[in-house]
């Protein structure tokens, strides 16, 4: 019953996989002619004319100068899977819009059917972030830089954060769109529009009125709950812990979730 759907995320992995080793294709052959131009030989004892000078490639002075909190690598790719997310996040949507007659034959409930479209939307959100995780990791082993990526404080903290950034919105979008039988597209859009103005509201210095108002929307926003900064403790979430971000982004994705089995199973084929 999930087939159709699983379809649909693995012709997304598919094209994300294209893009990544394409990626990867390019900036290994671009370090490879750039490593082969800067080879000097020289023989017998004959010294160097003297405009000649000593070259260092660039990824030695950056890996000289700076080092690379393995968050920061989470965050890129929590961002990458919730892009992926948002793709799908209309599924019970996608259902209704002229299968929703063939959906309710199947020999399950509507909500396990609901649940189980759900899940494999995850599972390809999660499988997009390890493959973003696995992309930054070569990008770095090709710049010869992995040695320059530590474990930072909240590493494991922020592992769990941005793996659930994509799940909560999931059931964020699965709650804006599941009763609707079009223009869900639409929806998911502008949210994240209104997520993004949102969040730079409860950055903004705005009169105290105002500021609370958005600051109690920004309880249920979930990209405030997935901002990174290196170096800050205070990255910008309501709660300004790493550990009541991922709560929050758990909570709003069970929440959502919810909320969109209870608009589904009122419809009508």
């Amino acid at each position: 019953m999930n087939y159709k759907e699983m379809i649909r995320v693995r012709r997304g992995l598919v094209v994300l996989a294209i893009l990544v080793a394409l990626a990867l294709l390019v900036d290994f052959s671009f370090r490879d002619q750039q490593g082969s131009s800067t080879v000097q030989v020289q023989i017998g004892d004959q010294a160097p004319p003297a405009a000649s000078h000593v070259h260092v490639a660039p990824e030695q002075e950056l890996r000289a100068r700076f080092g690379i909190p393995l968050s920061l690598l989470f965050a890129i790719a929590g961002i990458v899977a919730t892009f992926f997310a948002a793709m799908y996040g209309s599924s019970l949507a996608s259902e209704n819009n002229g299968h929703l007659d063939v959906a309710w034959t199947m020999p399950a409930s509507r909500n396990r059917y609901a649940l189980t479209l759900i899940a494999v939307d995850i599972l390809g959100a999660v499988t997009a972030f390890a493959m973003a995780l696995g992309t930054a990791l070569i990008e770095l082993a090709i710049a010869r830089m992995l040695g320059n990526v530590y474990v930072d404080q909240d590493a494991w903290l922020n592992l769990a954060r941005f793996l659930l950034l994509p799940i909560a919105f999931t059931g964020f979008w699965q709650a804006l769109t599941a009763s609707r039988k079009a223009q869900s597209g639409g929806i998911v859009g502008l949210s994240v529009v209104a997520c993004l103005v949102f969040l730079g509201l409860g950055a903004a210095h705005l009169p105290t009125a105002f500021h609370a108002l958005v600051s109690f929307i920004n309880y249920f926003n979930p990209m405030v709950y997935g901002t990174y900064s290196t170096g800050m403790v205070n990255h910008g979430s309501p709660f300004q812990t790493p550990l009541l971000d991922v709560v929050a982004l758990g909570l709003i994705g069970i929440v959502g979730t919810a909320l969109a089995l209870m608009q589904w199973r009122r419809l009508e084929a």
